[in-house]
């Protein structure tokens, strides 16, 4: 997900959630109150975090099941001119550098179903309780 679209969806929910609460423009609260009100948190992470416990089931599969080979297969031939389609796969392996591991440790994590967990948890944390 590029920045625009992260920054667009988490205005159309956190203006969702000022809606939803009756919240109108003189009224001010900050976004952190509002997700700690809501006990939420940014659109953007929650699927962020749903991107990264799919990608650790997928690890966990059999190598003969369809989605582990779909994560493998790179498609022959070329893309058309242009800017580069963003795909799943690419935006994962942005996020595994952002979390400073490469695809090799994090098949070895992903072994580990609750080791898998609770580091996509802390890592997608945004929530300061």
């Amino acid at each position: 997900m590029c920045e625009s679209d992260r920054k667009s969806l988490n205005t159309f929910h956190t203006g969702s959630l000022r809606r939803i609460l009756g919240i109108h423009w003189p009224e001010t609260l900050s976004n952190a109150d509002l997700y700690r009100m809501t006990n939420s948190e940014p659109l953007s992470q929650c699927i962020k975090n749903k991107r990264l416990r799919w990608l650790g089931h997928v690890l966990r599969m059999k190598e003969t099941r369809i989605p582990k080979r779909a994560l493998q297969w790179t498609p022959q031939g070329q893309r058309k001119v242009g800017r580069p389609a963003v795909t799943w796969r690419s935006t994962i392996t942005k996020e595994l550098i952002e979390m400073r591991m490469t695809w090799e440790e994090a098949r070895v994590k992903a072994k580990d179903r609750l080791e898998w967990k609770s580091k996509v948890m802390t890592l997608c944390s945004t929530r300061s309780e």
